[in-house]
């Protein structure tokens, strides 16, 4: 275990210091601390040692040789790591041609801070006012004056300086929020008249301050705040308030019942407006850099985004990472829709999760109709009737709204981006494996296996993280070697939701979904080795002579994300995962495939490289096949 690991702490919410052994620790000078707050500003990512001397001394000032800041490494170096005997491993290494800071982000002051922020705010939504005030408390007890106080004027820190800062006024409000749900309006008025004049064109801090206002029966004063808001928006940014504002003076002046003071902690509920409902990460989000930016595009530039893939591909993970990143002031807000059974409950489902009356379509456009925020819909594809003519109407009479869902088949909607959502590439499922199968107790200390392993369950990431569970009693070779019986190995118990519980649920929940024709046709495609095309298609899936129903259920299996097309080639090619292929097998149709099977009649006769053929019958699937129907 490194030094960094277990004794070594980086502070840069106030002067940038560190404590050895809960001992403060010299730094040096100002241009060696600038090199360490560099580092730090990297969060993590390595720095080559041209672009850091820049940071440091500027694009222009060529005053600094390498050696000058290899000097100031070593400085470093000896303050934070004395013991250190080499070069590898570490807290400040060296890869390839840069630097970078390898520390737990417990051992960071300002992603502690982040990390109690976010709490705090879960916390708070929950109704859990009293112990959203002590983690928030917490959180801002780390400050000890402004982000990067000694640095914080150099050109490279600016941006984090201004993140941190603003991540503390929202800390506060926070904290003055729970505050008021725990009925301590006269205790946080000081506060908040502080607040705002601190912070003028922050408008949660003057939404605040009339609430304050209200419940101490001062109507008129709290009106008047409002009203101060309003012209301080107008001349420093020529904007009128933004809609919480317009609807806190409008629940003023009609003295709404919802704004009366709270006789203790809030109960637990949906998340109030302004807030956004997501989940807290439990475990870390690995790879899929790639895959992030093409959806933060697709979403910044469409306003109805849809994430389609097959089972188990993460898609509901990439769809509230990519939603944490966002910085909208109202929101996001997550609706999940998989244990819903009726088109019918979407609606209902919408406004719960966003904390509006349970009504008609009109009353929740009208909660949403000029509210710019995004909506995550998770797990969409059981309910697409009745989803997309909600998604429509909301779209057309909301302006500001935009909505990314997750879903194994497109929404069809007018303006809808798809966008597929692949299985990892080897370097991020093997990262993925690495590290889950680290947090079960079993660290893979054997690439090539792992590798194998992350091929054989096609790059999933719910097949791989289901692999990993199982490294708490087997080894990763051991795991590798039982692939064969692969659905009964990949499987978590009854904990968690149904269709992820193990890898046969989750692909069942798709093929529960299928017609008669379209799921006899998978099974019978599963005795196609590798890519395959139309004519092979229709050798194994003809019901009858002729049967032209093939191409139409073979198209609605791709738009389903339970058969893949390369799109690159003409004719298109065709292919299953090889994990869909064996839950397909296991479903085949024995006597009408197993027949033709012996009698050869599946061979599509082309070669493809590697195999010499393509659409080929799979050994293993002929074997079953042939043994049903010997069987029967």
């Amino acid at each position: 275990m490194t030094v960094a690991a277990t004794d070594v702490d980086l502070c840069v919410l106030g002067p940038v210091s560190a404590r050895r052994d809960h001992e403060p620790v010299a730094l040096g000078g100002r241009r060696q601390r600038m090199v360490l707050a560099a580092l730090l500003v990297a969060r993590g990512r390595t720095l080559p040692a041209e672009r850091l001397r820049e940071l440091v001394w500027g694009d222009h000032d060529r005053t600094a040789s390498r050696a000058t800041l290899y000097g100031y490494i070593a400085g470093l170096r000896r303050a934070l790591e004395p013991q250190r005997a080499s070069r590898s491993g570490g807290l400040l290494v060296r890869e390839g041609p840069g630097y970078a800071i390898r520390l737990p982000p417990d051992r960071v002051d300002a992603d502690r801070f982040t990390a109690l922020v976010g709490h705090g705010g879960v916390l708070l939504d929950r109704g859990r006012s009293a112990e959203a005030v002590s983690t928030l408390e917490t959180a801002l007890a780390l400050w000890r004056g402004p982000a990067y106080a000694d640095v914080g004027d150099t050109p490279f820190a600016l941006p984090e300086v201004t993140r941190l800062e603003s991540l503390r006024a929202t800390a506060v409000e926070l904290r003055l929020t729970a505050l008021l749900d725990l009925g301590r309006h006269a205790a946080v008025l000081g506060e908040l008249q502080a607040l705002v004049l601190e912070h003028p064109l922050r408008e949660r801090a003057w939404e605040l301050l009339a609430l304050a206002l209200y419940r101490l029966g001062r109507q008129g004063d709290a009106l008047g705040v409002l009203h101060r808001a309003r012209r301080r928006l107008a001349e420093r940014l020529g904007v009128d308030p933004g809609p919480a504002l317009r609807r806190l003076e409008t629940a003023i002046l009609s003295h709404d019942e919802s704004l009366a003071p709270a006789t203790g902690a809030v109960a637990a509920g949906p998340a109030r407006p302004g807030g956004g409902n997501l989940p807290t990460p439990v475990s870390s989000f690995v790879g899929r850099a790639a895959d992030l930016a093409d959806v933060r595009a697709a979403v910044a530039a469409h306003r109805l985004v849809t994430l389609t893939g097959p089972a188990g591909v993460g898609k509901t993970r990439l769809a509230i990472e990519l939603a944490r990143r966002r910085a909208d002031a109202d929101g996001p807000w997550l609706v999940e829709l998989a244990e819903l059974r009726s088109p019918g409950a979407v609606v209902g489902a919408l406004a719960a999760a966003l904390g509006a009356p349970a009504g008609d379509l009109g009353q929740l456009t009208a909660v949403l109709a000029d509210r710019a925020t995004l909506l995550v819909v998770d797990n969409a594809e059981h309910l697409l009737p009745g989803l997309a003519p909600v998604v429509g109407e909301l779209l057309a009479r909301c302006p500001r709204l935009r909505i990314l869902t997750t879903s194994r088949e497109a929404l069809d909607t007018p303006g809808e981006r798809v966008v597929t959502i692949p299985p990892l590439p080897p370097a991020d499922a093997v990262a993925l494996l690495t590290d889950r199968a680290t947090a079960a107790g079993a660290p893979t200390d054997d690439p090539a296996v792992a590798a194998r392993l992350c091929a054989d369950l096609d790059g999933l990431p719910l097949a791989i993280e289901l692999a990993a569970a199982q490294c708490r009693a087997l080894s990763l070779t051991e795991v590798a070697h039982r692939m064969t019986g692969r659905f009964a190995l990949l499987a978590a118990g009854p904990h968690g939701p149904p269709r992820h519980r193990s890898l046969a649920d989750a692909i069942g929940w798709s093929c529960r979904r299928l017609t008669g024709r379209q799921r006899r046709l998978l099974n019978r495609l599963s005795v196609l080795d590798g890519a395959f095309d139309l004519d092979a298609a229709r050798r194994v899936g003809a019901e009858h002579p002729g049967d032209e129903g093939v191409v139409v259920d073979l198209v609605a299996l791709v738009r389903k994300s339970l058969v893949t097309v390369d799109t690159t080639c003409a004719p298109r090619r065709f292919a299953l995962l090889s994990c869909v292929r064996a839950y397909a097998a296991d479903q085949l149709d024995a006597p009408a495939t197993g027949e033709r099977v012996r009698t050869g009649r599946l061979r599509s006769g082309r070669g493809r490289a590697g195999s010499g053929r393509t659409g080929a019958v799979t050994p293993y699937v002929r074997r079953v096949a042939v043994s049903r129907v010997v069987a029967r």
